[in-house]
């Protein structure tokens, strides 16, 4: 809405050896992918706006401790422009 508030979702992670991000809209295909932790989801999918609507995400990740064990989280964000 051009606030520039909220503009980019992504999980704020720290000290992780390996990182994978996706955005999967609602018919299970990948939106958005990035294995850089610093880089984030801005709602669009091939430079076009993503429509208001719920969207599943997911990072996998191993930390230093434990590189070898990947650990998977999932959610979901709502898309409101």
């Amino acid at each position: 809405n051009a606030d520039e508030h909220n503009n980019i979702f992504q999980p704020v992670v720290r000290n992780l050896a390996t990182y994978e991000f996706w955005i999967f809209n609602r018919w299970g295909e990948v939106i958005f992918h990035s294995t850089n932790p610093n880089e984030g989801w801005n709602g669009t999918f091939k430079n076009v706006m993503c429509l208001n609507d719920v969207y599943v995400w997911k990072i996998e990740y191993s930390d230093y401790i434990e590189p070898d064990i990947y650990k998977v989280k999932m959610g979901h964000v709502t898309l409101v422009k």
